[in-house]
């Protein structure tokens, strides 16, 4: 049987002026059963995969998967009802609305990812938005769309493979402050939205199970993994260039004359 020892997830999406290029960002999360709260940093387990044939219509989205994760007798983490109960609203509902009304999500992928760092055996799960696809709040014309504010994710694990970043989608300019950054209202009300964001899609044993599903930061194939304990957002926007190689450019030129 294969085996899993985290589960990466990815949120996909788009751009209502364009269809040349799209956004993505993702994180890592610990599968583990156990009884108490799981040590903040700690080594990944090795969790069965389970081989399913899911295909579900929902009343905003449908959902595809091909896998579970196994714990052990009567102990399962169901990627598809993760997808359809706590994620899909949550991103949707929560935390989407601080990104720019010109920015659309789409799909969010969730994959178990092996001890090589690499996806297992191709599975997959992905739920994709129906009808009239999720956008973000925030009005405003957009920056360009390598702009991207960054949510860092902090753990108790020194060094890189201590420290996360997720690339949010691009803001809108009525983000920016009169200095060129992200004014300070917007800049802590997504970081406040990430932190509950983070505790909503999170599954923590409580009474009458023991399954447990936390954002981590872990590198590939280190086998080792630290749990997300707190999220930063500056002031200063990042450049993602691989956000507009697929962006037609329309040149305006002038002749040279002497």
């Amino acid at each position: 049987m294969a085996t899993l020892r985290s589960m990466y997830v990815v949120l996909r999406g788009g751009y209502t002026f364009t269809t040349d290029e799209t956004w993505q960002t993702g994180l890592h999360f610990l599968l583990v059963n156990d009884a108490s709260t799981p040590d903040n940093v700690g080594d990944l387990p090795t969790v069965d995969i389970v081989d399913e044939d899911i295909h579900r219509t929902e009343t905003d989205w449908t959902i595809m998967a091909d896998w579970s994760a196994h714990f052990g007798v009567g102990s399962d983490f169901h990627v598809d009802d993760w997808l359809n109960d706590q994620i899909g609203n949550e991103l949707r509902n929560v935390v989407f609305p601080r990104a720019s009304n010109k920015v659309q999500l789409r799909t969010i992928h969730a994959w178990p990812v092996g001890t090589d760092g690499l996806v297992v055996g191709g599975h997959t799960a992905v739920l994709s938005y129906t009808g009239s696809l999720p956008g973000g709040s925030h009005t405003g014309n957009p920056l360009p769309l390598e702009n991207s504010p960054v949510v860092s994710l902090h753990t108790g694990r020194i060094g890189r493979h201590g420290r996360g970043r997720m690339y949010w989608p691009v803001l809108p300019t009525s983000d920016i402050d009169a200095a060129g950054k992200i004014d300070h209202t917007s800049r802590d009300d997504l970081r406040d939205t990430f932190v509950t964001f983070l505790e909503d899609i999170a599954v923590t044993g409580g009474l009458g199970h023991s399954e447990w599903a936390l954002p981590i930061v872990t590198g590939k194939g280190t086998g080792k993994y630290a749990v997300v304990t707190e999220v930063a957002v500056g002031d200063i926007m990042d450049t993602q260039r691989r956000r507009r190689r697929q962006e037609t450019e329309a040149y305006g030129t002038a002749a040279v004359s002497y």
